[in-house]
């Protein structure tokens, strides 16, 4: 993490580089104290924001608890002072440079020291740095900073608005707040149709003061280029028998279908020397550069006088590979007080191991370590306090930064397929199909969200075979622990810019005040190998027409100053200007006619009122970039945050807590369409209903996805498809209430997580049922180097009300890298085979083999489960295990007699299941199945786990 609360007041690091040592200062921690001037101060921690303060002070309560959101909105529209008073040592002003730093001010503040008004910043997002020796004392010393309330400025700023002025009110059903566009702040803190409006303030993100006399070294940009491999070593390695290309099956001079697909997808990773690289190092010297915006005059005049009186700073910038240290390089430098400088460096690395996303190779990582001598000094390595980013320290803070990257190549291919382009993801040369999800901010109030929050989270990702996440950009740019535990598990990142879902006014103080965040945000995230592609913005393209004046600002803003300042320090990833997007728009023609053409660029998909059990309904795009279906968490989450008086579907705060339009009667529409809905008002029906609400979700979502995935090489000029990209929308949930998530605020699973798990499975078996009763399976394969040559189908139908009937079989073959299909018939043949009396009667399952060995097994129901004679599976937990040598872990054990659908385990014990949600078949009541439960809390017993484990299937809604 990136801030510190681990030290004391001041931090002397020895006598760092003989005559030039650095003395940092952490600001933060919990001895500030905070008032809105008509209560007395209470104590206060920063990094924070105003209200985790007022819930550690208990002045509110728990603002996700009942009705909290609205009655602590006073909290929002009052202005809140932070203060405090710090000692400082006689030798801290005697360096020439006295550096203060805010990692991150939330929003609109003005910042004293010692009653000098040095900042009045506007931007949450970015890093802000002042030369405050001016202004500081030997002794004590105070920090004052006024935080504005944030929907007041908003207001103000709109009203005052000349010119081009975009309306953005408030949003009543998303109980939300007006004119976020106006500021630059997390846009969903103003609500969103998944969350809340709190709007806080505060310092979100650390602050600290950096004396110095010379330079240190500020941010490390790590370009990683592979070397081309010579011709006849790739025609060796393509005659390898593990080497497979469909492009190889057609002619050059072939222009069918088949074959513009298979040179639309070809594999380059051959063509490339993978342990063979370039490393382009930027390193950024800083020498006391003042880089705040919004300083006022008198302050400025302060720094000019005394920046005029510093002298030249000179020595030499060391960048040395920690894993390799023949990896080296010494430049010399000579920089003007006050000034920064940017120096490029080329290093040759032998012998390196590429990065690889989840499930296509591995992660290893490499420490480029920069730090900055003055002349007439002696560097000692001992002299150095090393910043990894693996524990809580501020990284760089005594003038050395470690920048940890991987070795790997992003491109985003969009080549010619019948119709249109290609939209996929190139790693290594390798063509990779993405699975993954969209993340957004993972607390309401980001002090609260650590490593250790963060973890289980990764940990989801890898299981559930994700290999990229959408950071979307209407919340936060993640701290540099997201984007190392990104690093760690091979989960690419596609990273929005903070922009979302609205128009913006483009005067020139706010295009600068973006330039600078975009800047600022670049330079500290570039180095990190999972970030493989900048987005301009989320779904605000879509917002203008090419052929419309204002299209102009739009391009003013996301293609002149935010992607022009993406490039300006990074020219190693892709970018697009927008998601949804045709992928191919520049400055000069910023906008599409149609941003969801199915032939170009990525897709946004949502399907409320539709049956999503009906295949003929979705979308065939290259890239489906958002996608899904509401859902609520579980009754054991629910409960912690609802009062027993409104547990019930429709009462006030459950609508409340539904932001989205027509929210809550859609999620019971769509169960109605294939089950039972809950009646009545009892807690049993709330439950019921909870429970239906992400069993109708993560069927859904099985249903679309696996739709995409038998899209992957499967298009025509007539017919989109050529799929290579799924991200559902979303991962997790901000707060406790409706949304898309898979995984709740508190980090239990819902039963789409667990789903995930099968339908991203690298090897897919899936069927699907036409509207006319046709019926199709094809295998999707992932690997590029693993294909099946005889492979088997086994196909057995389970009675509702009498267990297994027939089973029957067929064979097929699927190439690496594929998705075909290999069976076809119909249902009304299926259920005759099977030996059932009707579609309703029966569920399949299906099974795929390679040879003897089992590599999917996948279900699919006949017909609606409201319409089939569901029998009562007598579920019963049998017994709780500890798994010997596993802390935590325990084998859940449980039978039944009779099919049961959806079964459900649940707990109130923070942790997760092996799986869940599963459909069971086996009707005799000696036989067992069981699945691990993995306990957050490593004191938990088995006896615990057994006392509060629960049971059920979706037959217990139906009686």
């Amino acid at each position: 993490e990136m801030l510190p609360v681990l030290f004391p007041l001041v931090l002397l690091l020895s006598a760092t580089l003989a005559q030039e040592s650095i003395i940092s200062v952490d600001l933060g921690g919990s001895d500030w104290q905070v008032t809105n001037g008509s209560m007395n101060p209470i104590p206060a921690t920063v990094p924070g924001q105003i209200h985790t303060d007022l819930l550690q002070a208990k002045v509110i309560e728990d603002p996700y608890y009942g009705y909290n959101v609205d009655l602590q909105r006073w909290v929002a529209y009052s202005n809140w002072t932070y203060t405090k008073t710090f000692a400082l040592a006689a030798d801290v002003l005697q360096k020439r440079t006295v550096m203060l730093t805010f990692m991150g001010l939330d929003t609109i503040a003005d910042v004293y020291i010692n009653n000098h008004l040095i900042l009045r910043a506007k931007n949450m997002f970015h890093r802000s740095r002042l030369d405050v020796k001016s202004v500081l004392v030997a002794g004590s010393n105070t920090i004052r900073i006024l935080f504005y309330s944030k929907p007041l400025i908003a207001d103000s700023v709109a009203s005052h608005c000349s010119g081009y002025c975009p309306p953005h009110p408030a949003s009543k059903v998303s109980d939300g707040i007006g004119n976020v566009n106006y500021l630059r702040t997390e846009p969903c803190s103003f609500s969103w149709d998944w969350g809340p409006a709190f709007a806080p303030v505060g310092v979100w993100r650390d602050v600290y003061l950096q004396a110095f006399d010379s330079a240190v070294v500020r941010d490390v940009l790590v370009l990683p280029i592979a070397t081309q491999a010579a011709p006849h070593v790739v025609q060796q390695r393509k005659t390898m028998p593990e080497y497979y290309d469909a492009a190889n099956n057609f002619h050059d001079n072939d222009t069918s279908d088949q074959a513009v697909i298979a040179r639309a997808f070809r594999r380059q990773d051959v063509e490339l020397e993978l342990s063979q690289w370039t490393l382009q190092v930027t390193a950024f010297v800083d020498a006391g550069l003042t880089d705040a915006q919004d300083i006022p005059s008198n302050f400025r005049e302060r720094l000019r006088q005394h920046t005029a009186q510093a002298a030249t700073v000179k020595g030499t910038l060391h960048l040395q590979l920690l894993n390799d240290s023949s990896v080296a390089a010494q430049v010399p430098m000579t920089l003007a007080a006050g000034e920064e400088q940017q120096v490029k460096v080329l290093l040759q690395c032998s012998n390196v191991q590429a990065w690889w996303p989840n499930g296509f190779g591995a992660q290893p990582l490499y420490q480029l370590k920069a730090w900055f001598v003055p002349d007439a000094t002696q560097h000692s390595e001992a002299n150095h306090y090393h910043a990894d980013s693996s524990n809580s320290t501020i990284p760089g803070v005594d003038g050395t930064l470690v920048a940890r990257f991987g070795f790997r190549t992003s491109r985003l291919i969009q080549a010619p397929l019948p119709g249109g382009t290609s939209f996929y993801f190139q790693i290594n040369g390798l063509p990779i199909p993405v699975h993954g999800s969209n993340w957004v901010p993972a607390d309401a109030f980001e002090s609260r969200v650590s490593r250790a929050t963060l973890t289980p989270f990764f940990r989801a990702l890898t299981e559930s075979h994700q290999n990229m996440i959408r950071n979307w950009g209407g919340g936060i740019y993640q701290r540099d622990s997201f984007y190392d535990l990104a690093d760690e598990h091979g989960i690419m990142i596609w990273e929005d810019m903070m922009w979302a879902c609205a128009k913006y006014a483009v005067p020139t103080d706010y295009l600068l005040s973006s330039a600078k965040e975009v800047r600022d945000n670049v330079r500290r995230l570039h180095r990190h190998p999972s970030i493989a592609l900048w987005a301009g913005n989320n779904e605000n393209e879509q917002e203008y027409r090419p052929d419309q004046p204002e299209i102009q600002y739009y391009s003013d803003l996301y293609f002149r100053t935010v992607l022009a300042n993406i490039s300006a320090l990074d020219d190693s990833r892709p970018m697009v200007g927008s998601s949804p997007s045709n992928g191919n728009e520049t400055a000069e023609e910023p906008g599409c006619y149609n941003c969801k053409d199915e032939f170009h660029g990525d897709d946004h998909l949502y399907l409320y009122g539709e049956d999503c059990w009906d295949v003929t309904v979705y979308s065939r795009p290259r890239f489906q970039s958002e996608y899904g279906l509401q859902s609520w968490p579980s009754a054991a989450t629910m409960a912690k945050y609802i009062p027993p008086n409104e547990r019930y579907y429709n009462s006030s705060m459950m609508t409340n807590r539904n932001h989205h339009p027509d929210g809550q009667p859609e999620i019971l529409s769509q169960i109605a369409m294939h089950y039972k809905v809950p009646q009545g008002n009892t807690e049993k029906a709330w439950n019921d209903t909870l429970y239906l609400s992400q069993v109708y979700q993560a069927y859904c979502y099985k249903i679309e996805t696996e739709h995409f995935r038998r899209l992957r090489t499967e298009c025509t000029d007539k017919q989109p498809g050529c799929n290579m990209g799924q991200m559902f929308w979303q991962t997790q949930n901000i707060w406790p209430g409706a949304s898309w998530a898979a995984i709740d605020s508190t980090g239990r699973y819902l039963m789409v997580q667990y789903y995930a798990r099968h339908f991203y499975q690298p090897v897919l078996a899936t069927a699907f049922i036409m509207p006319g009763g046709e019926f199709g399976l094809y295998v999707v394969v992932d690997s590029p180097s693993f294909g099946i040559s005889a492979g088997t189908l086994e196909f057995t139908l389970y009675s509702w009300q009498h267990g297994q009937r027939n089973t029957f079989h067929a064979n097929f073959t699927a190439p690496p890298a594929s998705a075909g299909e290999v069976f076809k018939s119909s249902v009304k043949s299926i259920v005759q085979q099977g030996g059932c009396e009707g579609a309703q009667d029966c569920v399949l399952v299906y099974k795929a083999y390679n040879g003897s060995q089992l590599v999917d097994t996948n279900f699919i129901f006949l017909a609606s489960l409201k319409d089939s004679p569901l029998q009562d599976p007598h579920l019963k937990i049998t017994s709780v295990a500890a798994v010997a040598g596993e802390a935590a872990v325990f084998t859940v054990t449980y039978t039944g007699s009779a099919v049961a659908a959806f079964v459900w385990l649940e707990t109130p014990l923070a942790g997760h299941f092996s799986d869940n949600g599963m459909l069971r078949v086996d009707t005799d009541p000696s036989h067992t199945d069981s699945v691990l439960f993995y306990a957050d809390d490593a004191a938990v017993t088995a006896q615990q786990l057994q006392e509060t484990l629960t049971i059920t299937s979706i037959y217990s809604t139906y009686n």
